[in-house]
């Protein structure tokens, strides 16, 4: 399944200002060095700070700071300790009246010449004045991870009983003790307000502007306050050019490409930052190829409608290195599309009958799987399949416009307000297909001596479906991802859970084995070849350097709730109704498996009918002896020394066709574990409570003694193992 996904980037809007605009240059625009060694110079030096406006009020953290003479009650924490005269400052405040405190949390609004001994002390003055935000106006702060810097804005802050007439600057602070204040838009009709720096006792200051004297006060200006531990005279960033990528429906990955290139030296280093339909970024480092050309790979997006965003970020080598960002960029991959679009309900009047209505698109115009989930809270939780529907709903719908299917809510709800409902469909022509075999209803001898006893007569009075072969990985991976893309599953330490049960095993560290893996980036679960060779199995060992299609072989390290949530996937996808649901201490009571319509795991009286049908044989394939040829089992040494592709032992097949039903992977069974009686059995469903499932056919690690159809074995649920898998069941 797919979707489209709109797609908004969190971008820092920035104004670059040529510093040549400026008035012309004076003598009042550098300064310092103060006691302790700080000096300033402004954007109208040829070596000073560019005008860089960058607007946070899009993506920081506004303080609410409104009305007039106001700090923040609490201290703001700083991503790193900043060095201010000699003390590293771990946290501050910020005052309406323009300026940054890091001791006091005074709130004085008349300004003065610096330093002073009165309050504040310890102190960036940006624009100290009477300021208010009384009525209009804001302050927010912003930690920009990307460069590496720390942002303060006042936005449009007026002078008390001045009405109308806004004031924008902001200071920039840097990990190294580097502060820029940036003056985007100034009253140029009073000059009253205190720039400049101060230590924490009034004792050491660096004034660059008081009331009116000093640095001109002008919009679009900037000035750097310099520690006197900061050498460095790079102060120029990187050049990105980087042509954009273009929308693609092609496979990846996908290339990234820039020149990057540094005026003063050598680039550092480059980060390319990429989303995938409005996932958190994910960095990439990018490769220095030769000279200036960088590269960099965004992972293969195939089998998706995806938006994807990306940024560079690049540092030259100064001492203090300036960083460069270049995008946001955005492009789509639009592979092997399925769509649902115009997907609209109506309840009926006086009735519970909810009409849907929906428009198909699909790739090569083939026929799709159609499944919906409802919401009774209005999106925030996903729990109901709608069961009594008919119409354009379940396997192999055509594409067109106006397709209707209608539920009876009544039926399937009764007496459950529907008024916070909300309907989501989903649509799929790929999903890897389990082909099922009947079995017809009959009586036979259960259990067999020398292997189960006691012998007992059993009656099935429903034909039944089976699958042909275990469930393969490639199959158990489209219902996976699926379910993830429902909100169904989540990903706990090395597991896959639902209803906080784990289903899948799919990480174990040192041993790399596990067929079915999770990528954090795309949020996807995948395959992949295992590699762990023990000497003597393994499917290293199996298939030397991992040369394998993972994709046909049985699923395994399945617990046994991983097998139920399967067949409810599966059931949920081809809209049927669901079995399981959770409900593990309900089954078999008081839900029937022998009338479910849904997929299910078949009972071991299905098991054991299917496998021996329909002349009590001991094996699948009839009376003689296992070989290798008829199953994958370890007889001395191993047959094959790990899975085999399902359906791999055409020699071993039952008398229906079926496929390995004597080794390859143990298969879970509906029924929880009891010792036989003699007694005869009719649809038997085992006892209504344990501690352990039942586990029939043997495995590749296991020896001829567990192959014969009547032998029986029984494990914990919750155990995932690299033999245990299953195959589906259901009543025609």
């Amino acid at each position: 399944m797919k979707f489209w996904y709109g797609m908004c980037l969190t971008a820092i809007v920035v104004h670059i200002s040529n510093a040549a605009n400026l008035n012309s240059r004076s003598n009042r625009s550098v300064g310092g060095p103060d006691a302790f060694g700080y000096s300033w110079i402004d954007s109208s030096e040829e070596n000073g700070p560019i005008f860089n406006w960058i607007d946070i009020t899009t993506v920081g953290t506004n303080m609410n700071l409104s009305g007039d003479d106001v700090t923040n009650s609490s201290p703001i924490n700083l991503p790193w300790p900043f060095p201010f005269y000699g003390i590293d400052k771990m946290n501050f405040r910020v005052c309406t009246n323009g300026f940054i405190n890091f001791g006091s949390s005074s709130v004085a609004y008349g300004n003065t010449t610096l330093p002073a001994s009165g309050l504040p002390n310890d102190q960036i003055a940006v624009f100290w004045d009477d300021l208010t935000t009384s009525g209009h106006g804001s302050i927010w702060y912003y930690y920009d991870v990307y460069m590496n810097r720390f942002i303060i804005e006042w936005f449009e802050v007026q002078r008390y009983g001045q009405q109308y007439v806004y004031n924008t600057f902001e200071a920039i602070l840097y990990p190294n003790g580097r502060i820029v204040l940036q003056y985007l838009s100034i009253d140029s009709t009073n000059y009253s307000a205190t720039i400049g720096i101060e230590d924490n006792n009034g004792a050491i200051g660096l004034q660059t502007h008081f009331n009116g004297a000093g640095m001109p006060i002008t919009n679009s200006r900037a000035v750097r306050y310099i520690p006197p531990n900061d050498l460095d005279t790079d102060f120029a960033p990187p050049v990105i050019n980087h042509i954009p990528l273009a929308n693609t429906d092609i496979n990846g990955p996908y290339t990234v490409s820039a020149n990057i290139a540094d005026e003063n030296g050598n680039v550092s280093w480059a980060i390319l930052y990429y989303s995938v339909d409005g996932n958190p970024f994910i960095p990439v480092e990018m490769e220095n190829q030769m000279e200036h050309s960088w590269t960099a790979d965004i992972p293969d997006q195939a089998g998706l409608i995806s938006t994807i965003e990306y940024f560079i970020v690049a540092a030259d080598d100064a001492d203090m290195p300036n960083r460069a960002i270049c995008g946001a960029w955005t492009f789509n991959v639009v592979i092997d599309e399925e769509r649902i679009t115009n997907v609209n309900a109506v309840q009926r009047l006086s009735t519970r009958l909810i009409d849907v209505g929906y428009d198909l698109w699909t790739n090569n115009d083939l026929n799709a799987t159609i499944s919906a989930i409802c919401s009774l809270d209005n999106g925030i939780s996903w729990t109901i399949i709608p069961q009594t529907v008919s119409g354009a709903i379940g396997q192999n719908i055509a594409p067109g416009v106006g397709r209707t299917f209608t539920w009876d809510a009544g039926e399937d709800l009764p007496n459950v307000n529907i008024s916070a409902m909300k309907i989501r469909l989903t649509a799929c022509q790929n999903w890897a297909t389990q082909e099922m075999v009947l079995i017809p209803a009959g009586q036979f001898v259960m259990g067999q001596a020398g292997v189960t006893t006691p012998e007992h007569s059993a009656t099935l009075t429903h034909n039944l479906l089976l699958g042909r072969t275990e469930v393969t990985n490639a199959q158990f991976l489209d219902a996976l991802n699926w379910a993830k893309e429902q909100g169904l599953v989540s990903i706990v330490g090395d597991y896959v859970q639902q209803y906080g049960m784990n289903l899948l095993r799919i990480n174990e560290s040192g041993l790399d084995y596990y067929e079915i893996r999770f990528n954090t980036g795309t949020q996807m679960f995948y395959l992949q070849p295992g590699t762990y060779d023990a000497g003597s199995w393994g499917p290293g060992h199996a298939y030397p350097g991992g040369s394998y299609d993972p994709a046909d072989q049985p699923a395994k390290f399945v617990s046994w709730y991983g097998a139920a949530c399967y067949c409810d996937w599966r059931s949920q996808m081809e809209n049927l109704p669901l079995y399981y649901q959770g409900q593990w201490g309900q089954i078999p009571n008081p839900r029937n498996p022998y009338v479910a319509a849904g997929y299910r795991l078949p009972t071991e009286a299905e098991w054991e009918f299917a496998a021996q049908y329909d002349d009590e044989r001991s094996y699948p394939w009839g009376p003689t002896t296992p070989s290798c040829t008829q199953a994958n089992y370890r007889p001395s040494g191993y047959c094959f020394g790990w899975t085999s592709p399902a359906g791999a032992h055409p020699a071993g097949a039952s008398g229906q066709g079926l496929q390995d039903m004597a080794g390859n992977v143990w298969e879970w069974c509906n029924d929880w574990y009891a010792v036989y009686t003699s007694s005869p059995v009719t649809d038997p469903q085992g006892p209504s409570t344990g501690s352990y499932r039942v586990l029939r056919g043997g495995c590749w690690y296991d020896g001829a003694t567990y192959l014969p159809c009547a032998y029986r074995y029984y494990f914990m649920p919750s155990t995932a193992s690299r033999g245990y898998g299953f195959r589906l069941c259901r009543i025609p």
